[in-house]
């Protein structure tokens, strides 16, 4: 087997993942597992990370980079590493990596994140900074990209970065509706996916406002009490009138298509939801792109 040239990894909040790769960024090894920040008791990063990918370091060349990237490099991760202001080159993620102490002779640095400002409300971004880059890097074409998730992020490339990008709590909100209250009651959120039932949320989200969703948020619950959907759909209901109102709301005025990028579930509702109403998506792999991105930026550091 070739030999481990650089670690790199994305280390959230509860859950982490990392690849050892040769220097041409083919993957050796990986792994994941559950153990987020929150699951670091009493700071001890350092030992966390050793116990994860300790045996890479063994076999690793001497002086091979570690490069992180994601919560890891937040106010309650192992070190604050501030957000680069957008608009920002990509090249700037490299200029602003923030050094730990070396891991047995192994140089280990955490990757910035990124904020916007828009009429004065900040926004902020840790780790889809680095799958926009690897995206950059695989096209050097400029884009409107949407990276679903909890908090998704739709950003747009211009010219080798960001120039802007807006924060939609879509996913944490579905969860929430899911997990608690009046319309949860009703709901089966664990049942199979239901296609039909998503696209009809889509349909309801047209015209939508900010206070038309409150009102339609409601039908959730009502057209389970009238038996007009059964309890196994309820949360594919939700789940398009959510994605429909986020969509809706960040397409206006586009020319173009867009770039999904992310897991393979998330993907085909986006998309799914992006050709309802019109728009030309592009589904892509976000994990090749961290990859491809945390070694660019490990040599744009000098550190490879």
């Amino acid at each position: 087997m070739a030999e481990i040239s650089a670690i790199l990894a994305d280390w959230g909040t509860t859950n982490r993942r990392a690849w050892a790769v040769d220097r041409d960024g083919n993957v050796l090894d990986q792994r994941k597992d559950d153990q987020g920040l929150l699951g670091v008791k009493d700071r001890a990063f350092e030992a966390s990370f050793r116990g994860f990918i300790g045996d890479w370091l063994k076999a690793a060349t001497p002086a091979a980079p570690i490069v992180m990237a994601g919560m890891v490099g937040s106010k309650l991760g192992w070190r604050e590493a501030p957000y680069v202001a957008a608009p920002a080159r990509f090249g700037q993620l490299a200029e602003h990596l923030v050094a730990l102490p070396d891991v047995d002779g192994h140089p280990i640095r955490i990757a910035p994140g990124f904020s916007a400002r828009e009429d004065g409300r900040p926004d902020v971004m840790r780790g889809e900074e680095c799958q926009l880059y690897g995206l950059w890097l695989s096209a050097r074409a400029d884009r409107l990209c949407v990276l679903p998730g909890t908090h998704s992020k739709w950003a747009g490339i211009r010219n080798g970065g960001l120039d802007g990008f807006r924060t939609y709590m879509t996913g944490e909100l579905f969860s929430q509706l899911c997990g608690s209250g009046t319309l949860a009651q009703l709901m089966q959120p664990d049942a199979p996916h239901d296609a039909a039932a998503f696209q009809r949320g889509l349909s309801v989200s047209e015209g939508a406002s900010a206070g038309a969703l409150l009102n339609r948020l409601f039908s959730v619950r009502s057209l389970g009490l009238f038996g007009e959907l059964p309890g196994e759909a309820l949360a594919s209901y939700l789940s398009g009138l959510l994605i429909g109102a986020e969509l809706r709301d960040a397409t206006v005025g586009l020319d173009g298509s867009v770039a999904v990028i992310g897991s393979s579930r998330m993907n085909g509702l986006y998309v799914s939801g992006l050709s309802a109403i019109g728009v030309e998506a592009e589904p892509i792999d976000g994990d090749p792109l961290l990859r491809t991105a945390l070694l660019a930026i490990a040599r744009d550091a000098g550190l490879l």
